[in-house]
């Protein structure tokens, strides 16, 4: 019962905040434009502000668990090579393929991370997550960037998408939080609240736009991209490389931490790589809408089963 409570209660702030940004679609109190914009405003401000808060609360002295962090990077990278290898059968010659294999490895981890790591291990525990997020985003930015130069149908200057690497709101957040943290700065108590504050609209205000940016066409046209998209981020990622990370020892916050990192949907930005990369953003904008509307099934389920496990 204890597993199932935790269970409802991960999940039900998500349906939540997703349902509200959907019924405020479908009554017109805002329109898909003003949510995508509101989207792009938690992209550039809230999202790093929490992600640079949350390394900032952080103890990367004790705290910092490499093994977990050299784990997490073999991770992404095997999902990644494994998703080119098995679309290179699967959709051999398809325009699709590098929207597919983005879909299948690239979690959103960010946005879905930080409030299922919140809920479960609360918000003084978060600094795994945090650490995570600051060196996993970087290697899902670069990867994406390789992905579509190399089987993308048409990219821009190289240059030009590199500049997008570097300058990228979230990257910069995890590294300016590094590095406060390692010349051991500190806020003044005031700039320390309002940074706080701010942290804190991140995840609701990012889950409301997400939902208010729903929508389900032409599922038929790309019901096998779809269905492997979904089969690979949500079930087979999570199921290989959180039993590997169980036999391994790995517990408490710490699986915690990996267990988001691997079972999230698709990152919402990867519709916004696929577009800058000239990739099919249709078919990306639904991987991310699907995987996110069935992970609440799974992300419900994964943590059920963990926890009934006494692994976390």
């Amino acid at each position: 019962m204890e597993s199932l409570i935790l269970g409802i209660r991960v999940i039900l702030p998500i349906i939540v905040f997703m349902g509200l940004g959907y019924l405020f679609r479908t009554i017109r109190v805002a329109g898909e434009k003003t949510f995508r914009e509101m989207n792009k405003v938690c992209f550039r401000c809230f999202l790093p502000v929490m992600i640079f808060y949350n390394i900032y609360r952080s103890n990367l002295h004790e705290d910092f668990e490499l093994s977990v962090l050299i784990f997490a990077i073999i991770s992404v990278l095997c999902v990644f090579f494994a998703a080119i290898l098995f679309t290179n059968r699967a959709f051999r010659g398809s325009k699709n393929r590098s929207v597919v294999i983005q879909g299948i490895y690239r979690s959103n981890y960010v946005l879905f991370g930080m409030e299922v790591t919140r809920t479960i291990c609360g918000e003084e525990n978060m600094w795994m997550a945090s650490i995570l997020a600051a060196v996993i985003v970087p290697i899902f930015n670069v990867l994406a960037v390789v992905l579509f130069e190399t089987y993308g149908s048409e990219t821009k200057n190289k240059l030009h998408v590199l500049k997008g690497i570097v300058t990228n709101p979230l990257i910069i957040a995890s590294v300016l939080g590094i590095v406060v943290k390692l010349i051991d700065v500190s806020l003044p108590g005031l700039a320390e609240t309002i940074v706080g504050n701010i942290s804190r609209i991140a995840t609701p205000l990012a889950l409301i736009c997400l939902g208010g940016t729903f929508a389900f066409k032409k599922v038929a046209e790309y019901k096998k991209e779809l269905l492997v998209s979904c089969l690979g981020r949500l079930v087979v990622v999570p199921l290989i490389f959180l039993s590997i990370a169980v036999f391994l020892g790995i517990r408490g916050s710490n699986l915690v931490a990996l267990m988001v990192m691997l079972a999230s949907p698709a990152a919402i930005s990867s519709y916004t790589m696929a577009c800058e990369m000239k990739g099919n953003g249709e078919l990306a904008g639904m991987i991310v809408v699907f995987t996110s509307v069935f992970s609440i099934i799974s992300i419900f389920l994964w943590v059920f089963t963990l926890h009934m496990m006494h692994l976390f």
